[in-house]
């Protein structure tokens, strides 16, 4: 499946030789971070926009609830990366009161943000991918979008039954000045049925 989203993410952009080198600086910058160094991947975008499709609400994602999420997985002793495109943090999109965030997000290098034009999908994918079996991936997008459907459904299906950690948002929580995380990982067991090679049966 790695070489399937290296291959989709550098094609079908404006610029393909641009999307191309983007692409081979963000794998080369994954390299040298290494296997270990992450065990968590965070939508940005998708956490971001999460509970904020309300009439009125801002254009921008919440910064603050993706702060809360990787403060979450970080207590629980996660080695976490954020992936959001880079638009989230031009000067025009990311109002001042919460640039001391996305300050942070840099100086604890916990961030790494998409190029202008890229699908950041496909990035936190292939990281996750790359990174391993015991890594998760922090989302609620149910990737049915066209984009995925281009990979290989069965195995696709298999990774995001093992690999995604879905989560919710809940009340207000004084003592941490923050929003209560919840979160959902995969399951242990599969949810596929199986046969049971002794006795013929199948477990559903």
């Amino acid at each position: 499946m790695l070489e399937q989203v290296s291959s989709l993410a550098c094609t079908g952009g404006k610029d393909e030789a641009k999307g191309a080198k983007q692409w081979e600086a963000f794998t080369s910058w994954l390299g040298r971070r290494g296997k270990g160094a992450f065990d968590v991947i965070i939508d940005g975008a998708n956490v971001g926009y999460y509970k904020n499709n309300f009439p009125g609400a801002p254009k921008h994602v919440n910064y603050e609830q993706i702060d809360w999420v990787i403060r979450y997985f970080q207590s629980k002793g996660h080695k976490v990366l954020l992936v959001l495109h880079q638009r989230h943090l031009f000067e025009q999109t990311l109002p001042a009161r919460y640039a001391h965030i996305t300050k942070k997000w840099k100086e604890e290098k916990v961030m790494f943000n998409t190029p202008a034009g890229s699908n950041d999908d496909w990035y936190w994918l292939y990281a996750a991918v790359w990174l391993g079996r015991s890594v998760k991936v922090v989302t609620n997008d149910e990737m049915r979008d066209h984009h995925f459907g281009m990979l290989r459904p069965r195995s696709f299906q298999r990774w995001k039954e093992r690999h995604v950690v879905h989560f919710d948002v809940g009340h207000w929580n004084k003592r941490t000045r923050s929003r209560d995380i919840m979160a959902f990982p995969p399951p242990s067991y599969s949810i596929r049925m199986q046969r049971c090679l002794d006795s013929g049966a199948w477990h559903v």
